[in-house]
């Protein structure tokens, strides 16, 4: 037998528990006033400061800084980039400083010399930032977190399996003769690291490959790789480390009047890039999502502070290949400006 149904409905009860617990305590009850007590760590307006290396109107790092931005507003916080007037370490330091004079939250660094930021990066730390750094190391160096990281987050590309991956497409491509790669500014680990694994595949599959400096200028770098051409022949494939020289390395195909049998690859993404692997001029590129290298960090300094979060490994972005099977949806996205 089902027992009998109340006459009171749930808001005359409440009303009457209500009334009850007036008229036994002897006095109305209490009603917190605004700002007593704690405020629930999700609810606080959380300040995070990105130190980029360059401005926003830098063709890479716009993309970084939107999906920076974009976290902010997604994740209900606010996200300030900053970045130095001119790319030196003392000055990036600077930056860091600057940004820890706020009182932030979190903090997100570049890769500009991280043994050189290392001791004012444990500073911030020690003042209870959270911090986070672009980009993530190899894969093959810290397969997990070390637990003693002054960041609780590394976004980025693995840029060792980067090199090994465009190698890996060359060699799929058949590669007849020596593959030059230019590194356009030395003394970059990013792109140092990414030339070793290149080369190494390379040699693996008996390919010579050929690493030099080269301008980082457009024309400049034109006019380079057309000379280097014109010298060699027999080379059989051209890498371009940055996105930005992958139209010189186009443009001196066509002055020494090269076909097919000469493939290029290049990193990171632009239209003119992605056009020309849609007409086959350009071989592919290799991706790293810069969308993330912005979003992700603000997502994990967040999801720490507001969670206990930490991801047990570093995230990944790329690297990923662009080629003629995919481009035409990368390109759709890279020109509203989310690749």
């Amino acid at each position: 037998m089902r027992p009998p149904r109340s006459r009171y409905r749930l808001p005359e009860v409440l009303t009457l528990a209500l009334l009850g617990g007036i008229l036994f305590s002897g006095c109305a009850p209490r009603i917190m006033e605004p700002g007593e007590g704690d405020v629930p760590t999700e609810e606080k307006e959380l300040l995070i400061y990105f130190v980029g290396i360059v401005g926003p109107t830098d063709l890479f790092h716009t993309i970084v800084y939107k999906g920076a931005m974009q976290a902010g507003d997604d994740l209900g916080v606010k996200v300030v980039y900053i970045y130095p007037d001119k790319l030196t370490t003392s000055q990036y330091i600077n930056k860091i400083e600057q940004a820890m004079a706020a009182r932030p939250d979190g903090m997100v660094l570049m890769g500009m010399d991280e043994k050189a930021t290392q001791p004012v990066a444990e500073r911030a730390r020690d003042q209870g930032i959270v911090l986070a750094f672009n980009p993530a190391p190899p894969v093959t160096e810290r397969v997990l977190r070390d637990p003693d990281d002054v960041y609780i987050s590394r976004v980025g590309s693995d840029e060792y399996s980067a090199g090994k991956l465009a190698a890996e497409g060359l060699i799929k491509a058949g590669v007849k003769g020596k593959v030059f790669c230019g590194i356009h500014a030395p003394g970059d680990g990013t792109l140092s690291t990414r030339a070793k694994g290149l080369e190494e595949r390379l040699q693996e599959a008996g390919i010579d490959t050929d690493i030099r400096e080269t301008p980082f200028d457009p024309g400049r770098c034109e006019a380079y790789l057309t000379d280097f051409l014109r010298a060699n022949p027999d080379t059989g494939g051209i890498v371009t480390l940055d996105s930005r020289l992958g139209a010189s390395a186009r443009a001196a195909k066509k002055n020494v009047g090269r076909g097919e049998d000469l493939f290029l690859v290049g990193f990171d993404l632009d239209v003119p890039a992605l056009e020309s692997i849609q007409t086959g001029e350009m071989l592919f590129t290799i991706d790293q999502q810069q969308f993330w290298r912005g979003y992700i960090p603000i997502l994990e300094i967040v999801h720490h502070i507001r969670y206990g979060l930490t991801q047990s490994n570093y995230f990944l972005s790329g690297p990923n290949i662009v080629d003629a099977s995919n481009v035409d949806k990368v390109l759709e996205l890279t020109k509203k400006g989310y690749r």
